[in-house]
């Protein structure tokens, strides 16, 4: 069985980098699926960075939505 932690963002720079380490320190393997809705403080970039860098164990992804939903 897989587990994601799906998180909808936007605006959340400070915030979603710490909160993607936590869950990524838990005792489970989880993946993480971020969904932003175009933040423009550029909350998907940076977390596509992340996703990007060795940190992630490629278990961080991001969803960018190029409308803003909700």
């Amino acid at each position: 069985m897989k587990i994601v932690a799906m998180i909808p963002t936007y605006n959340e720079r400070g915030n979603i980098i710490p909160l993607i380490r936590e869950i990524s320190a838990l005792p489970i393997e989880v993946e993480v699926l971020v969904v932003d809705d175009d933040s423009g403080d550029g909350t998907w970039r940076l977390v596509q960075d992340f996703a990007a860098s060795g940190d992630s164990g490629g278990r961080v992804h991001l969803l960018r939505r190029l409308d803003k939903r909700g």
